[in-house]
């Protein structure tokens, strides 16, 4: 959520409303309770403003 705080995203539940999703669900996502499907990836690329495939990346701090 870090990446978001310079836009005044500062509670999950707005990051939620940012993506258009759930916060339960987006919860559920980060995680890992439930997988992100295709479509909703490439949805989160968009509004972050991030190019495609951006998320199927491995990040350094989640263990990979």
């Amino acid at each position: 959520m870090d990446d978001f705080r310079t836009e005044g995203i500062t509670t999950f539940e707005q990051l939620a409303a940012l993506f258009e999703f759930r916060p339960d669900d987006l919860k559920a996502m980060t995680e890992g309770r439930c997988d992100i499907r295709e479509h909703e990836a490439r949805h989160v690329e968009w509004v972050a403003n991030r190019r495609r495939g951006w998320l199927d990346e491995s990040r350094q701090d989640d263990g990979d």
